[in-house]
């Protein structure tokens, strides 16, 4: 009896047919990398934003009612904000949660007129920051955000100790003065730290609020109150 074998174009056709099915799996394969890939990176980029943002915001709350040496050597807290940022010193920092850091947020304006924010830091390790004056040799910036249409920083408080202590003493009433939100804040003049700093960011029109509260967090307002040597 004679085995019956394929023909040529029997061939032919399996091939075929195994080369368009190897094809198209290799197709749908690539397919699939590529957008798994995508939502990775995608997903890595909102993971990392996250995890900035969370450890942004364990810095800012930190921040310390440090005290240095103004121009006339009298002692006074360190912080000065305005709309375009603030400089503090903090208990930690991004790069350096083991010490004490003096740390920048800062908004820097693109050419296409957008903004970025910025973060830089100095860790006090090595140094003691001891004045007022005394430059800050930070590190190379941290880029958070980029392309943002509107972005200001407001910060909430007393305008001074003097006008905290004058309400104090007044009676309640519709005219007693009450801490309220300012475009700047100088606590080497006002002698006390904000109470609340707001971030402000948009994109495309929107413009979500970002609060930190230094002055109410477990720290207290003066537990690491120090004298400047």
């Amino acid at each position: 009896m004679r085995t019956q074998g394929f023909t040529l174009l029997e061939m032919l056709i399996a091939t075929t047919l195994l080369a368009l099915v190897l094809t198209v799996g290799n197709t749908a394969f690539g397919l699939f990398t590529s957008r798994w890939g995508d939502r990775d990176d995608a997903f890595t980029a909102r993971f990392e934003a996250t995890r900035q943002t969370l450890v942004l915001q364990e810095v800012v709350d930190s921040l310390l009612p440090y005290v240095v040496q103004d121009e006339a050597g009298t002692a006074r807290l360190y912080f000065e904000g305005n709309v375009n940022g603030f400089v503090a010193v903090a208990a930690q920092g991004l790069f350096r949660d083991d010490t004490e850091c003096v740390v920048r947020l800062r908004l820097e304006q693109s050419a296409d007129l957008t903004f970025r924010l910025l973060y830089e830091e100095w860790p006090l390790d090595q140094e003691q920051l001891r004045s007022a004056q005394q430059p800050i040799p930070f590190g190379p910036p941290l880029e958070l955000a980029a392309g943002l249409a509107e972005a200001r920083f407001d910060y909430f408080g007393w305008p001074s100790l003097a006008a905290q202590q004058a309400a104090s003493e007044m009676s309640p009433g519709p005219r007693r003065p009450a801490p309220q939100w300012q475009s700047t804040f100088n606590a080497l003049s006002a002698d006390l730290m904000p109470w609340h700093i707001r971030l402000q960011l948009g994109r495309g029109g929107e413009a979500p609020a970002r609060l930190f509260s230094p002055a109410l967090g477990d720290r207290g307002l003066l537990a690491r109150h120090r004298e400047a040597p």
